[in-house]
């Protein structure tokens, strides 16, 4: 399975909760995601001429979302591969959960772990969140392409460490769902722009806590990744979504360190 959310998860204290799918992947070793990050900054630091070639596929034990990812680099008419930015290293997979037949994901062509990683608040990384808002524009849909989307029912997702199976950085594309959608509107005129000053509202479908602003964009200091980060939290904790408030271009983000963001979203058949 290329996405983190195979089975529902379940509850033990006030923690993040974590994914047991029905055919469990087992987490890499802190040595090993260190490892990763490394190989990823010695890629980032060799020349332009040494990058040419695309990024080098890392086959590492219990990752197989980065191999996809590599695979789709160097052949994007591949599989489940549906684009593939050179210019700002990433690559749009189709999610092959049966669940998910609208869902999309964004991922770096290269070693990034997960969202604890620093490297999440540098570009290009750090406007993945535009990058993929854009993407789904076009992939978001039970029929897409030709069929697409409102762009007001779009959703984005990304779960805490705690929350996937696979440590490679992703973020899920799909539609918001729309009893969500409906919560953050009814209580627009209460949300602010200041990350630190969000208003905390119990989202469906499983009602938990989450807090929630305004960015007026999803690039650089309006990147989700560094309004969450302005609030001091520790961000392998955190699990963001992101939609479209009633203004183009303005979006509620929604933060939580117990709940799981990527439920919000709608993956499946009412997606459209």
């Amino acid at each position: 399975m290329l996405d983190d959310t195979g089975g529902r998860r379940t509850t033990s204290g006030a923690g993040p909760r974590r994914c047991f799918p029905s055919a469990g992947i087992p987490a890499l070793p802190r040595i090993a995601m260190a490892a990763l990050t490394v190989l990823f900054a010695a890629w980032i630091a060799a020349p332009a001429q040494a990058q040419q070639s695309g990024p080098q596929c890392l086959k590492l034990p219990n990752n197989p979302l980065l191999e996809a990812a590599c695979t789709c680099a160097h052949n994007p008419h591949s599989g489940t591969c549906r684009a593939y930015d050179a210019k700002d290293k990433y690559v749009i997979l189709k999610d092959r959960a049966s669940k998910k037949p609208a869902a999309y994901l964004i991922i770096p062509a290269v070693a990034l772990p997960d969202i604890s990683s620093p490297m999440i608040f540098k570009p290009p990384f750090v406007d993945f969140w535009e990058y993929g808002w854009q993407e789904a524009e076009k992939w978001v849909g039970v029929n897409n392409p030709p069929d697409k989307v409102q762009e007001d029912r779009l959703g984005l997702a990304i779960n805490s460490v705690n929350g996937i199976t696979q440590h490679q950085l992703h973020i899920h594309l799909a539609c918001i769902r729309p009893d969500v959608l409906q919560v953050l509107k009814a209580n627009d005129q209460k949300i602010g722009f200041d990350p630190k000053k969000p208003l905390a509202l119990n989202l469906p479908p499983d009602q938990d806590s989450f807090d929630v602003f305004k960015a007026k964009g999803l690039t650089g200091a309006d990147s989700p990744f560094n309004l969450v980060n302005e609030t001091g939290k520790t961000m392998a904790d955190q699990s963001i979504a992101v939609a479209e408030t009633s203004t183009a271009g303005v979006y509620y983000v929604m933060d939580t360190s117990t709940g799981v963001a990527e439920f919000l979203l709608d993956q499946g058949d009412t997606c459209r």
